[in-house]
């Protein structure tokens, strides 16, 4: 079967899934509609007599409704307070309706301003003003297909403003989300401009499928997916980050949706979390407005670690190598050396010295704004150009975004989205574990020779690191466009139709040469890569809202929904060496004489689905919302490619309660209450299918080509299951000046989505299968004070902290799987287990060193004997391990046998912190402002895998070493129980707790003062309605015991992410800003 048979069969079926659940929809939303009638009719008093606008009597009023800033707001909502009575304002603001009597009292609200109640006293015509919402509960929080008051919210949802974005300085807004959300675990690979990053929202649920959020992004949902960026395995592994295209000085908020009541809406993308990214807009009826903003950022490189200076390593090197005479002097002729060559006349380096430098940072934001009174627009362009830490490597972001609204007529609405982003990332610096390359540049800056010495047995002489820097080219070319259409159609007031079209689409183009004088290309002759990656993501979606308020404070909300996805990936890469001629590098591949074996990929998937939603509203104290989605996936097989996905919610608003409505203590007390099921199908494409794979055999002394089974078919593969329950509460404390968010959870995932060993006898090594389960668990707890409120001194602090606790209850009777780290000293490093959390390392329990005394050797343990003409033999009642001798690591026995082998291996290390958080504090004194924001993590573990490197034992008898392993190393003289002694037949290629350090960490991250000058007369005579001075001081310092450059770090294997080689160093930068507004 080919794949274009696969993708005809799978639209076939979901096109026949299409009819079937839409009629199921519509007979469902009519069945409601008539239901509502019926329920609202009932409400009615039958003795009482109903106005609406369409009566006669009553008193007619009319006006018109603004915000502080002049524009005339369309669709605000005025009604007569305890009366029945409402009108919604059209594109010009002006309202009409009549009340009971001439004191009525007008109630007038607009979605994220605050809500006035307003006295008519005999006036038949009103000017209305509404201000910004200073109350956390009448903020606009955006959902799955709509918007919601925050005090109507029965979910978990949480928001950050594009001013918290932009203020944390980062790059992408991926990585400015860390510390900053209770429950949102942000965690990069490393300090490298536009490296790739990890989010998890209240714990991994998945071990082969996605744990990554959904991204929406101006309605258009994004997946992200680190393959989209081209990238190398020569020297690392270190992806990219496909989000950086998105600017953040361009974010207007960011809302996440974090339980299965917010989530369940978008069904099987809604699993992980949902990160809904909403860029700024115009508003109607308001005069052009613009913004320029420039920054200039230096950075340092925050940690040295001290390695061996030339001398000293040639010492380590004869040491290690008494008959090398590259590193000894023969004094007697013999042909043997005798004493350590002096090398002070030949030139040496300090390799860090050399690589590092200080990094600079430019940055470039304009955008404007504006509207008339049935128009609005919105553009921004952006530029940063950072020349990164590591010379000869930059990093270019551009961006382009463009919105559009237009009111057509007083029933139709028509809007349009577009954002372009390119990244440019130049230069060769990685952090290890590429193929045939165990160091990346970054440790070969510490384990590099410092001295250029051709040792007797090296089959190459030595390259210096500046070549491998200036000689080598590599350049990753990534681009995204986003674009989004919507049309809104009033049929009444009551009664809504939203169309949406659009959708992403991404290249990107990864090339590189590494010439014969480069670490990477000596040993081919010159080494060429090209690669590039594109794919298309495409959607259209439409919703039928219909809302009502009944006579006795009661609202229903509805919607229904069917949505189409539509996502292709594909990629192309080939590789050939050893050029005759490599003046052209990359740009002509025919000089290449080797080529290497090419590889190209090519998926689609597909999805239909119908979603519904039900809201409805008690007297503004009792809050219920239910919602139903079918989800078809051309993912899985195809008798289990539908499912659905429901959701229900409660939530109690105490404080309406009559026991605390006049209660001056609490501003607002609501009690959440909720549960749903979510799915994942965010595996491979086609892996209910049978897979086999290239490969190739011998036959007659030739090499011939073949195809090996992979993986056996199995077409009952179906969801991953998430069912979560939540219990929030939301506090808010003396008018609102203290605010408290308290969530717990429980999220159990089921029929894991698994790649599974299975019988030899089946003829394939594995297949994909439904089996295992996870749970999480968790407490987020989230405060917001406003402490200090006068006319010139405002102080406000917010402090969030989560905890969660990941366990893989169950993988359908295997215990465990290996993780395995290709490609480093040490291979077999995690596991995956029944009863721990993902992300744990398995290996020996570090027990010291063995000491001469654990020994006997000739003569009866003869101490005349020179140590290195000793036979050793480990004493009984020692435990011992092959090839024990002094000075090498000793291991616990954990089963008692008094052997060391695989049996005593056991956990040694959790990836998962206990708690993470943020913390930040923000003061301003009439013109001045101060912000210091910190952030951490507690009890998370790292597995440091660089001492394999540079301390002496399974690591490259070339491999400088570090001064304060070299200074203390165990010696006969110096018998330390912290350092073996350098030998080649270490017994520390092994995974063990000696590589197992503390992770724990508090980061000052940011410390920044701004000076805001408006609406001076000097400048409004430029033009200039405010001028912004800013100064930021970033990364300033970190509390950690971890001995590598940052705790923050990320492996790219997710069952294994406190894995660390030694990853890009993070920067500690000083920012200047000026932002200019005309």
């Amino acid at each position: 079967m080919n794949i274009s048979t696969i993708n005809n069969t799978c639209k076939r079926y979901l096109k026949a899934a299409t009819f079937n659940a839409l009629r199921v929809s519509i007979i469902a939303f009519i069945s409601f509609v008539s239901a509502q009638n019926c329920f609202g009719a009932s409400q009615q008093n039958p003795s009482t007599t109903t106005k609406t606008l369409s009566d006669s009597t009553g008193i007619l009023i009319s006006g018109l409704v603004r915000d502080s800033n002049s524009k005339l707001l369309a669709r605000a909502t005025v009604s007569e307070k305890n009366g029945k009575t409402t009108s919604i304002t059209d594109a010009g603001g002006k309202f009409s309706l009549r009340v009971s009597n001439r004191n009525a009292v007008l109630k007038v609200s607009y979605l994220g301003l605050e809500t006035k109640e307003i006295p008519i006293n005999s006036q038949r015509f009103l000017q209305i003003v509404l201000n910004a919402s200073q109350s956390k509960l009448d903020e606009v929080v955006i959902i799955g297909y709509g918007t919601s008051d925050k005090k109507d919210l029965t979910g978990s949802i949480s928001s950050l403003k594009g001013e918290d974005i932009k203020s944390a300085t980062a790059t992408s807004f991926v990585d400015a989300l860390q510390g900053k959300i209770a429950g949102v675990r942000v965690n990069s690979q490393s300090g490298e401009p536009g490296a790739g990053v990890s989010v998890e929202i209240r714990g991994g649920n998945s071990i082969n499928g996605s744990s990554s959020p959904l991204y929406v992004i101006d309605g258009v949902q994004i997946e992200m997916q680190e393959s989209e960026v081209a990238s190398s395995k020569v020297g690392g592994r270190t992806t990219l980050n496909p989000l950086s295209t998105i600017s953040p000085d361009q974010i207007a908020s960011v809302d996440i949706l974090k339980d299965a009541s917010a989530t369940a809406i978008y069904g099987a993308r809604g699993a992980n979390g949902v990160i809904i990214v909403t860029t700024k807009s115009g508003k109607s009826g308001s005069k052009p407005v613009f913004n320029l903003s420039s920054s200039y950022a230096s950075s340092e490189i925050t940690k040295r670690i001290d390695v061996l200076d030339a001398q000293d390593y040639v010492q380590y090197r004869f040491l290690r190598s008494p008959n090398d005479r590259g590193f000894g002097t023969d004094l007697d002729n013999d042909g043997v050396p005798d004493v350590v060559r002096d090398v002070s006349a030949l030139e040496s380096y300090d390799w860090q010295d050399a690589i590092f430098r200080r990094g600079a940072t430019q940055k470039y934001n304009l955008s404007g704004q504006g509207g008339s009174n049935s128009s609005s627009y919105s553009f921004g362009l952006g530029y940063s150009d950072q020349d990164a830490l590591v010379i000869n490597n930059d990093f270019k972001t551009y961006s382009a975004r463009f919105q559009y609204n237009h009111r057509v007529s007083d029933k139709l609405d028509f809007s349009l989205t577009g954002n372009w982003g390119k990244t440019k990332t130049r230069g060769v610096a990685s952090s290890g574990g590429g193929e045939g390359n165990f160091s990346g540049l970054i440790q070969a800056a510490y384990t590099f020779q410092p001295v250029l010495i051709k040792a007797v047995d090296d089959s190459f002489t030595p390259v210096s690191l500046l070549d491998q820097l200036l000689n080598s080219y590599k350049l990753t070319d990534f681009d995204r466009l986003i674009g989004n259409a919507n049309l809104t159609y009033a049929f009444t007031k009551k009664l809504k139709l939203r169309v949406s079209g659009g959708g992403s689409s991404t290249s990107s183009k990864l090339s590189e040469f590494y010439g014969k004088n480069t670490l990477w290309g000596q040993q081919d002759n010159g080494k060429a890569n090209n690669n590039h990656t594109q794919t298309g993501n495409y959607q259209a979606h439409s919703t039928l809202d219909y809302w009502t308020k009944t006579a006795n404070r009661q609202v229903l909300k509805a919607m229904i929904g069917a949505e189409f996805n539509s996502y292709n990936y594909e990629n192309f890469g080939t590789s050939i060496s050893n050029f005759q001629d490599q003046s052209t590098g990359v740009f002509n591949l025919a000089k290449g004489l080797t080529p290497g074996f090419p590889s190209s990929n090519f998926i689609e998937q597909n999805r239909i689905s119908f979603f519904s939603r039900l809201n409805y509203d008690i007297s503004n104290k009792y809050l219920f919302t239910a919602t139903l989605r079918n989800d078809n996936s051309s993912q899985l097989g195809p008798g289990n490619r539908s499912a659905f996905f429901p959701s229900a919610a409660f939530a109690w608003r105490i404080k309406e309660e009559k026991f605390l409505k006049n209660n001056q203590i609490f501003s607002d007390l609501k009690l959440r209450l909720s549960y749903g099921v979510t799915g994942n199908d965010r595996i491979p494409a086609y892996r209910f299918l049978s897979e086999l794979g290239t490969t190739s055999y011998a036959g007659n002394g030739t090499v011939r080509f073949g195809l090996s089974p992979i993986s056996s078919e199995n077409l009952n593969l179906k969801w991953e299951s998430t069912a979560q329950y939540d219990v929030g509460l939301d506090l808010s404390l003396f008018n609102n000046r203290v605010n408290m968010t308290t969530d717990i959870y429980y999220k159990s995932t089921k029929d894991l989505l698994l790649l599974s060993e299975v019988a030899s006898q089946t003829g394939f090594p594995t297949q994909w299968q439904n089996i295992g389960e996870i749970s999480n668990k968790g407490l987020e707890i989230t405060i917001n004070s406003v402490n200090i409120n006068t006319a010139d001194f405002k102080w406000n602090t917010t402090f969030n902290i989560s905890f969660n606790r990941n366990k893989i209850v169950s993988l359908g009777g295997t215990e465990s799987k290996p993780v395995i780290f290709n490609n480093g000293y040490i291979n077999n490093v995690g596991i995956v287990k029944e009863g721990q959390p993902i992300g744990t390392a398995f290996g020996y329990v570090w027990d010291g060193i063995y000491q001469i005394n654990d020994f006997t050797w000739q003569n009866n343990s003869d101490a005349a004997i020179p140590h290195q003409s000793r036979t050793y033999t480990i004493k009984n009642g020692i435990t011992s391990i092959s090839g024990a001798q002094p000075g090498l690591f000793k291991y616990k026995d954990q089963n008692g046998d008094g052997i060391i082998n695989a049996s005593d291996r056991t956990v040694i290390s959790n990836s998962n912190p206990k708690f993470s958080g943020g913390f930040s504090s923000n003061f301003t004194f009439r013109n001045f402002s101060v912000n210091a924001f910190f952030e951490g993590g507690y009890g998370n573990q790292i597995f440091n895998e660089f001492p394999t490197r540079v301390e002496s034992g399974s690591g490259q008898v070339s491999f400088n070493l570090t001064q304060q392993y070299w200074d203390n190393r165990w010696t006969p003289e110096n018998p330390s129980n912290r350092y073996a002694s350098i030998s080649s037949a270490n017994t520390d290629a092994e995974a063990s707790s000696y590589y197992v350090e503390n992770g724990s960490y508090l980061r000052f991250k940011t410390l920044s003062f701004g000076y805001s000058l408006k609406n001076n007369g000097l400048l409004k005579a430029t033009g200039i309605s405010n001028l912004n001075l800013l100064l930021t001081l970033d990364n300033l310092y970190v509390w950690t015991n971890y001995s590598g450059f940052d705790p923050d770090v990320r492996s790219n294997d997710k069952l294994l992410p406190g894995y660390d080689r030694l990853a890009y160093p993070r920067s500690r930068s000083i920012i200047f800003g000026l932002e200019l507004t005309f």
